[in-house]
This record gives C-alpha cells, structure tokens and sequence, in this order.
C-alpha cells in the first residue's frame, strides 16, 4: 500500500475487451506479476504476442505447482 510501481508494456497493451496487460515493477525491482504467480495467488495466463517474461512467469507458476501454494496446490 502506498508503493510506487512502474508498469512496463509488451507488444499489445489491451485486448478486444478493452482489458490492460502490464508487467508491474515493485519498486525494489521484483516482478509483481513473478511474484503473483509463485505465491500461487494468481492462475497463469500467457497471451501472445506478450511473451516478454514469458519463461521467467512460467517458471514462477512451475514453482507454486511444485511446492502446492494457492490456487496451484487445489
């Protein structure tokens, strides 16, 4: 709460439903998305052509299905 964040941008920024994608930077420079992912409270889902951090969000989610944590360990 109260953070400052920086939001980078992949190739598309929204999809036909006027959603955003960003990746969000905490300000000690993890990836929020990352980080998301491997606590297991978010699903993942890749859209391309948004394939930036691809690997690292795989491998974060690899992670959270491994150890069982959130949404990863139903």
């Amino acid at each position: 709460e109260g953070e400052k964040v920086k939001l980078e941008y992949d190739v598309d920024s929204t999809d036909a439903n006027g959603y955003h994608f960003a990746y969000v930077y905490l300000s000690d420079g993890r990836l929020a998305n990352a980080e998301l992912l491997r606590m297991g409270f978010v699903k993942l889902k890749i859209s391309p052509p948004n394939l930036k951090h691809a690997d690292e969000l795989r491998a974060a989610y690899q992670e959270a299905k491994k150890e069982k944590r959130g949404v990863q360990g139903e």
